[in-house]
């Protein structure tokens, strides 16, 4: 038995016949809500995950607030590589950072995805323009990752980056910039986790003349978080945030995230997979170097 299932069957969590996984327990507590209050003040990640020459940037979150998979310019990284932290408990503070060096190639790997399970990701291939989207699997946590593949269902001239993948794979939301001069938002779906993506619906909705940014859905695929230069101040980008009915229709108006506003850019931004925890870069000033930041919402 793991030790997520271990845990939910001395606190009777788990289904009947089945080891509760860390996406079942999000999944349980984010239904166990009727809503969510705002966010607190973000705080920076504590611990040695946060550099201090050149900082972790779009951490994603993984087996159930463990591990932390992100990108970062620290040596001995070729350009941009991604990088594993973990921790014992989802309380506790993450341990020194390891490079994945098996998917650290020439040139800029960014902006990492996972599914629940950790067997799936998909990120930016950032080393040649336009940037694209690659996948890689393996077949347990112990196992090193699979080359990376472009996904060419997903793949356009305008170029691809910065995609949120859902728990279990099925979906997919990203940036690119087809048939624009700036990046909008996409969503696909699959049947098959593995499979090829299907024909990637826009999202007119959310789109301003500004562009968009760095998306991420809760794990219900019901609320957006994105970041937008649509403020007033030019080249500047603020969390903004829309929900839906159900997952085949459109989002409604954006709102900007008061709380999350900051004089500054603001990117980046992940949920944890029980939508309490937001994982992003906050009050970014473009001459300074990102950090990870937390902030946290309570479920009512």
């Amino acid at each position: 038995m793991t030790r997520w299932a271990l845990a939910c069957a001395l606190a009777a969590c788990g289904r009947l016949g089945f080891d509760a996984t860390p996406a079942d327990v999000a999944s349980a507590a984010h239904d166990a809500c009727a809503g969510f209050g705002p966010f607190a003040a973000p705080v920076l990640l504590p611990g040695p995950v946060d550099a201090a020459g050149d900082d972790a940037q779009y951490p994603v979150s993984a087996l159930g607030e463990t591990a932390l998979v992100f990108y970062s310019y620290r040596a001995p990284s070729n350009g941009a590589a991604l990088w594993l932290a973990t921790r014992l408990t989802p309380s506790g503070q993450f341990g020194d950072p390891a490079r994945i060096v098996e998917l650290d190639a020439a040139g800029d790997q960014k902006q990492p995805a996972l599914t629940a399970d950790a067997l799936d990701m998909i990120f930016t291939d950032a080393s040649t323009a336009p940037f694209k989207l690659v996948e890689t699997t393996r077949a347990t946590t112990a196992a090193t990752w699979s080359a990376p593949v472009a996904r060419p269902e997903l793949t356009t001239t305008g170029g691809e980056q910065s995609a949120w993948l859902s728990a279990d794979g099925l979906r997919v939301v990203f940036m690119s910039g087809r048939n624009s001069p700036v990046n909008h938002i996409y969503e696909a779906t699959r049947s098959t986790r593995g499979g090829a993506f299907a024909a990637p619906d826009a999202h007119p909705e959310l789109d301003s003349t500004a562009g968009e940014d760095s998306p991420g859905l809760t794990s219900d695929g019901l609320t957006i978080f994105f970041s937008s230069g649509r403020g007033a101040v030019a080249g500047i980008l603020h969390f903004y945030t829309a929900r839906r009915a159900a997952l085949d229709q459109s989002f409604g108006t954006p709102q900007p995230i008061a709380e999350l506003t900051t004089p500054n850019s603001d990117l980046y931004i992940h949920l944890s997979r029980d939508d309490t925890l937001a994982y992003l870069n906050y009050n970014l000033a473009m001459a300074t170097v990102p950090q990870v930041f937390v902030a946290t919402r309570a479920c009512m």
